[in-house]
């Protein structure tokens, strides 16, 4: 039966389409077109592959084919559109711009096109110019030139993590490495790096050759404060950094409905600590003191967490206190930072280092009112008996010495006298000490510090805020005791030392410095700042 029916369904359609009838004829060219367009479009679908199915890391994925608009052929990257930045003091490497096919160490710029694409064939593309990594015969300096040039260097990726170093195949088996071409007295490559140092060829170095391979989306948003306009400023022309003088009107108030009436449901404290577990629970036991209750603590430390099982103990005690020991045992404040704010769920947060401690003077529910009431970002305080570290950034130029020069002119918040309404003993600022509560959203919305400032990170958060137009309240009332630790409390003190002191102090200043695109930083007294520069300063 069933074959009957098909048999006599097949008979009737195949009437239809040989039928003269005009209305079926039409009915016969409307199917035929509808089946053409559907073959087409999933023709298409099928050829054009996801780009998610490739998510993951630039370097450890196969290559992924991709069209070249100036080409008629695919080619394969091995990564596409990156910037390389030596790892070690921050530093990129871009174009010459007076000679226009040689490769030199540059800050990284974002207002300046030097992204890199490997293919891989082992050509290493400056993709602003069109050109690949070359060199020329009995030199180790390299150039650009055509891509199709018989006298390329050929080149092949080694990776290791985020690091990327270069191999020449025609060295017999050894590694050489994209560096610098400063040598000292013995020939080998100094750690002096130079802005306008040629890139070369040479012996690889543990940390000196290492490159940083970034993102082109990634590395412009994170350096968003460096593309803003700078202001019309006589005395700061010709650099990036000149846009940190940006300065935010004056705090206004707003009418927001939302305010905290339960201090404990809108705000965290947060402490990035370097192994040092007995101050993070002195500080909680501080503010169980001060204010008869515990309030949310989110604390990062490097790793290894072998602690006894007394200390254990003592976290227990605390069941507000979240602390998050880090697989990396040298982590970094910058770094430890952003991933406990990344873990706060309230609307502020509360800055301060492990070895404070709360007092009186630490009226946390003042300076929540003036982020509920305003539309400021940030409130700061300073450090019970310590000098007042609060100031306005200033970046200038000297074009005789090729030189740009941040001053924090400290104490001039106060000096300036730029009251907050309602808030007279509290001042309109550029930097406070690192004591403050802040807007989560706000600080994540600015990309956090800068997590290769492992120390020596303090003015990076105050340049990012000031530049993108965030504003920053000073009121010097507001503060917390910073207690020295004792030798029972410090658990790493040989350890924690070698983090922050010393050549690595010194490193991290340099990667500041770079970053910001400086010659160096100053301070400098109150009375040295132009205070005409401060819209509607009061008196």
């Amino acid at each position: 039966m069933e074959t009957t029916v098909r048999t006599r369904i097949g008979l009737q359609w195949l009437s239809l389409i040989r039928t003269r009838n005009p209305f079926y004829r039409f009915f016969r060219v409307f199917v035929v077109v509808l089946l053409v367009i559907l073959g087409v479009t999933l023709l298409n679908s099928s050829s054009e592959l996801d780009p998610s199915l490739f998510s993951g890391s630039d370097i450890e994925m196969s290559a992924v084919i991709l069209m070249e608009e100036d080409s008629d052929y695919q080619k394969s990257f091995i990564f596409k559109d990156h910037r390389l930045q030596f790892k070690y003091d921050g530093l990129c490497i871009g174009s010459d711009k007076k000679l226009d096919k040689t490769l030199v160490v540059d800050y990284c710029n974002p207002t300046v096109s030097q992204s890199f694409s490997l293919h891989d064939d082992g050509k290493l593309k400056f993709v602003e110019k069109g050109l690949c990594l070359a060199k020329t015969a009995n030199s180790s300096q390299l150039r650009l030139a055509s891509c199709e040039s018989n006298d390329l260097t050929r080149l092949s990726l080694n990776v290791a993590g985020s690091n990327l170093t270069l191999r020449h195949e025609a060295a017999e088996n050894k590694s050489l490495c994209l560096s610098t071409g400063a040598l000292n007295r013995r020939g080998s490559v100094s750690k002096d790096r130079n802005l306008g140092d040629p890139i070369i060829l040479t012996d690889c170095h543990e940390e000196f050759s290492h490159l940083n391979l970034i993102k082109e989306s990634e590395f412009l948003w994170d350096m968003r404060a460096l593309q803003v306009v700078a202001p019309l400023d006589h005395l700061c022309e010709g650099s990036a950094a000149c846009a940190t003088n940006n300065r935010p009107d004056h705090v206004k108030l707003v009418s927001d409905s939302s305010r905290c009436l339960n201090i404990s449901r809108c705000l965290t404290v947060v402490t990035k600590t370097a192994r040092r577990p007995l101050l993070v629970l002195r500080m909680a036991q501080s503010i169980r003191d001060v204010y008869g209750e515990d309030l949310p603590i989110i604390a990062y430390d490097d790793g290894p967490g072998n602690y006894s099982e007394d200390v254990w103990g003592e976290i227990q005690r605390f069941p507000l206190l979240r602390y998050v020991i880090s697989e990396d045992d040298d982590l970094g404040i910058s770094r430890g930072r952003n991933l406990a704010i990344q873990s706060v769920k309230t609307k502020y947060f509360m800055l301060v280092d492990d070895d404070n401690v709360f007092n009186k003077y630490t009226d946390i529910k003042r300076m929540v009112e003036i982020l509920d009431t305003t539309d400021a970002t940030l409130v700061g305080g300073k450090f019970t008996s310590y000098r007042d570290y609060s100031g306005m950034l200033q970046v200038t130029t000297e074009k005789s010495k090729n030189k740009t020069l941040l001053t924090l002119y400290m104490g001039s918040c106060i000096a300036a006298n730029q009251t907050i309404v309602n808030f007279p003993d509290c001042f309109r600022c550029d930097l406070t000490s690192n004591v403050f509560l802040a807007r989560t959203a706000n600080i994540l919305d600015v990309g956090g510090w800068s997590e290769e400032l492992k120390v020596a990170e303090h003015k990076d958060i105050f340049l990012r805020l000031k530049a993108l137009g965030q504003k920053v309240v000073y009121c010097p009332d507001f503060q917390v005791f910073n207690k020295k630790a004792t030798q029972q409390s410090e658990l790493n003190a040989k350890g924690y030392n070698k983090l922050r002191k010393g050549a690595r102090l010194r490193r991290m200043k340099n990667l500041f410095h770079h970053r910001w695109h400086l010659s160096t930083s100053v301070e400098k007294k109150a009375s040295k700042f132009n205070y005409s520069s401060l819209k509607g300063r009061q008196k």
